[in-house]
């Protein structure tokens, strides 16, 4: 099973690589937008940084989107049209990346061909004005092929993945704070896939909250990974830092989003192997204490303290806030329906979020704000890709 794993991600990238040859190709016949470079693909897209070739009136720099193909014309035509209508859903969300526009078929954008509705043709006035060379431009070059695109702001901050590489090459242990701060957005993130703001185009961002005029949304995630976990620079309307999703969620997916906060700890991927801790049989493994024989390492957690015969408890993460390792115990709890709600999570993560530096004595340094930024400077932007 592994080999023919192996071979589907290897012909998956082989396509992925034809596409953006042939993407490449399009765009350097055009003066308005420019293909950057392949940014990945999953199982039934592909996704490329496009590069506006004006630079921007402000600040001088070069407006990037995010265009999004299907792998093959003919396949995945469904999971897009899924993909546009939930993102339609999640405009205006703070914690969630935009779609500045979605079509079903860029065939519909040949000159002299116009299938496009009214409510398109409105929603694209609006985007035409906020950008001087409209994303409708990109389309337009693409209508040369069939079937749906989608456009997505750049956020380039990188991904959650590569700040979870970094830390494990280098032994970076990061900061309580900063760790709660990851995961209450991405909680954040949770809370907006369940009550989105249903914002329109050029909406200012919404803090994610929990209404109680609204019933959650079923919607769920297929792939809540590092990769596609996106981190940007503090909003300034927004008083916290952005982490968005690609695509939709639900509720169940606090569960992955738990996950990308372990792998931010642990220098091992998150087993499926159950483990007691204090009394609750929790996934957690990977953030608490193991028993360890004298000499080589045992294989089993238990959080009730050390025993006899050359055995011996040893805490790999001893700077763990104790409070955050417990949220990730009942996270990860294999009794679901013992875990948090998607309440009590946001009341959780916020609350851990907002400790200061005092909050921890014998790290006061380590967890400052200024230790905070240079962590986050060395795995975002020192190091070049």
């Amino acid at each position: 099973m592994g080999d023919a794993t192996s071979e589907t991600v290897d012909q998956e990238r082989a396509m992925a690589e034809i596409i953006h040859r042939d993407l490449g190709a399009v765009f350097a016949n055009t003066g308005l937008w420019e293909l950057e470079r392949l940014l990945g693909n999953g199982s039934y897209g592909v996704t490329v940084l496009l590069r506006d070739r004006n630079p921007l009136r402000v600040r001088g720099r070069h407006r990037r989107v995010v265009l999004k193909r299907p792998l093959l014309p003919h396949q995945g035509v469904e999971d897009f049209a899924t993909e546009i209508a939930a993102l339609r859903l999640m405009r205006s969300n703070a914690h969630h990346g935009q779609m500045i526009a979605g079509t079903h078929n860029i065939a519909e954008y040949r000159a002299g061909r116009s299938t496009t509705t009214a409510a398109a043709r409105r929603v694209l006035r609006r985007v035409r004005a906020a950008f001087s060379n409209p994303p409708e431009n990109v389309f337009r070059v693409l209508s040369v092929f069939e079937g749906p695109a989608i456009l997505l702001e750049y956020i380039e901050g990188g991904n959650l993945l590569k700040i979870q590489k970094r830390a494990y090459e280098r032994g970076i242990e990061l900061p309580n704070r900063l760790l709660w701060s990851f995961y209450y957005c991405l909680v954040r993130a949770c809370v907006g896939l369940a009550y989105p703001a249903f914002g329109l185009v050029g909406d200012p961002p919404v803090l994610e909250t929990i209404r109680t005029d609204q019933h959650p949304l079923r919607m769920v995630h297929g792939d809540i990974a590092g990769r596609n976990v996106m981190l940007d620079k503090e909003d300034p309307d927004i008083p916290e830092r952005r982490a968005t999703t690609t695509r939709t969620a639900s509720i169940q997916n606090l569960h992955f989003a738990t996950e990308q906060i372990i792998l931010l700890i642990s220098r091992h991927r998150v087993h499926r192997r159950a483990v007691a801790y204090h009394g609750i049989r929790t996934f957690a493994a990977g953030v608490l204490p193991r028993a360890v024989r004298r000499g080589a390492e045992g294989g089993g957690n238990d959080g009730g303290g050390g025993g006899g015969g050359g055995v011996e408890l040893v805490d790999p993460y001893p700077n763990l806030d104790p409070e955050l390792r417990s949220l990730l115990v009942d996270a990860m709890r294999v009794d679901v329906t013992r875990r948090p709600s998607l309440r009590d999570m946001l009341w959780r993560t916020r609350r851990g979020a907002a400790k200061p530096a005092g909050a921890y004595p014998t790290r006061f340094w380590e967890e400052g704000d200024h230790s905070v930024r240079a962590v986050l400077q060395h795995l975002m932007y020192d190091v070049p890709e």
